[in-house]
């Protein structure tokens, strides 16, 4: 089994921010249902979720920042779904700002707080950003599920 130890800081970072995005995005998946077999795949999820996350991370789907979020990183304004920390490797935030449209407000929040912009795409339903500055790198990311929900998703790295 592939292990991170002898990769580079920046492959870590990158591992750790895919397996952030993973763990958050399975629980958050199932949170819509509270019948008897719901309980039952989200417990499994759950006890799933603990047997893949490395120690030392920090999950949270109780609304809140995860813990240490770097205050130099502005957030869009919306419902902070959760986030996770992840042992000085960064941090994940998953917000849901209600419209695809508010990706461009993001974008000028991390301009004006001294991000560059490396790259920018969207599109009516989708979006990616990548910036760097104020010591962190900021990969940000738009999309829109079937029912029209939009879920923007920073992953944010010490440079």
């Amino acid at each position: 089994m592939p292990t991170l130890v002898g990769m580079t800081s920046a492959l870590r970072r990158l591992v750790v921010s895919g397996v952030l995005a993973t763990a958050l995005a399975v629980p958050l998946a199932g949170c819509s249902g509270s019948s008897p077999i719901d309980n039952l795949v989200g417990g499994a999820v759950d006890r799933a979720i603990e047997d893949i996350v490395p120690e030392g991370l920090d999950l949270t789907t109780d609304g809140q920042l995860p813990e240490g979020f770097p205050s130099a990183v502005p957030l869009v304004d919306g419902q902070v779904i959760g986030g996770a920390a992840g042992a000085g490797a960064g941090w994940t935030a998953i917000i849901q700002p209600g419209s695809a449209d508010t990706f461009a407000t993001a974008e000028t929040k991390l301009t004006d707080a001294g991000f560059t912009v490396n790259a920018s795409n969207s599109d009516t339903g989708s979006a990616f950003g990548s910036y760097s500055g104020s010591g962190y790198n900021v990969q940000l990311t738009y999309s829109t599920d079937g029912d029209g929900v939009v879920t923007a998703v920073y992953v944010v790295t010490p440079q």
